[in-house]
């Protein structure tokens, strides 16, 4: 799979609600690896609508590596961009949850 550098991140772009934390709309734009401002095409409320917007030609769009494989559809291409700064995900749960399933997942991604 051909990678793709933060500089190619050029075009219109769906954006996250900016009703998100601008921190979090900010990573998912790659402010911090674009050689200039994105324009924003559209503004997007959940991934699905996101990728229906990429899907229609509005624009592209950055999605966590590992959900290429859930989102996959027909006319959608995604590349790798090795350049951009990690996320980094946290993993909660409601304290008192006594669920087996719970459990076996937490303990499945503890290092």
């Amino acid at each position: 799979m051909r990678n793709l550098a933060p500089s190619g991140l050029h075009g219109t772009t769906p954006t996250p609600s900016s009703r998100a934390a601008s921190v979090l709309r900010d990573f998912w734009l790659g402010l911090d690896a674009r050689t200039r401002p994105p324009t924003i095409a559209a503004e997007a409320t959940a991934a699905d609508e996101t990728l229906e917007l990429v899907t229609a030609g509005v624009g592209i769009a950055l999605i966590a590596e590992g959900n290429t494989t859930l989102y996959q559809r027909p006319g959608l291409v995604c590349r790798p961009v090795p350049d951009l700064a990690p996320a980094q995900l946290a993993l909660a749960w409601r304290a008192d949850d006594s669920r087996d399933v719970v459990h076996d997942f937490i303990a499945s991604v503890e290092p």
